[in-house]
C-alpha cells in the first residue's frame, strides 16, 4: 500500500487524473479476497454520492488500519 501510494505521488507514468492532483493521500482502504473482489468494490463505492464517499471516509479509523496491518506482516 505504501508502494502503491509512492507510486502515484512519483511515478512519472500512471493515470492522469492523480498526475494533475498530486499529492494525493490514502483516507480510505479494504483489503478484499482477490482482485476481482476489488473491482467489484470500487465500482460500488464510485456509484456513491460524494455526501455518501464522504461518510464513509468520516467513519473509517485509517491510523488504527494502519497499524493493524503493519502488526499482521511482522
Amino acid at each position: 500500500m505504501v508502494q502503491r501510494l509512492a507510486e502515484h505521488n512519483h511515478s512519472s507514468k500512471g493515470a492522469k487524473y492523480t498526475r494533475s492532483r498530486r499529492p494525493v493521500s490514502l483516507v480510505y482502504y479494504e483489503k478484499l479476497a482477490s482482485r476481482s473482489k476489488a473491482s467489484q468494490r470500487e465500482y460500488q463505492i464510485k456509484q456513491m454520492s460524494k455526501s455518501e464517499k464522504e461518510e464513509m471516509i468520516k467513519n473509517f479509523d485509517l491510523l488504527n488500519c494502519l497499524n493493524n496491518a503493519a502488526l499482521f506482516h511482522l
